[in-house]
């Protein structure tokens, strides 16, 4: 998984492109585990050891290019 929430061939794989694959995969999952509880609106919360990742979804994905 990218940081962009997509996925790629293992042959075009570059690390640069994942290096928020983790806040990008929590997403992806609440969205879809939300859907599957008949939620389309959510707000994620992701503490970790050294970090934490905070999320929202409102219908749609948000994406950035930088």
């Amino acid at each position: 998984m990218m940081s962009s929430g997509g996925l790629t061939a293992a042959d075009l794989f570059q690390g640069q492109d994942a290096l928020l694959s983790g806040p990008a995969g929590g997403v992806v999952g609440m969205v879809e585990t939300a859907r599957l509880a008949g939620f389309d609106k959510v707000i994620g919360f992701d503490m970790g050891g050294t970090s934490t990742d905070v999320a929202h979804y409102d219908g749609e994905y948000e994406r950035a290019s930088y």
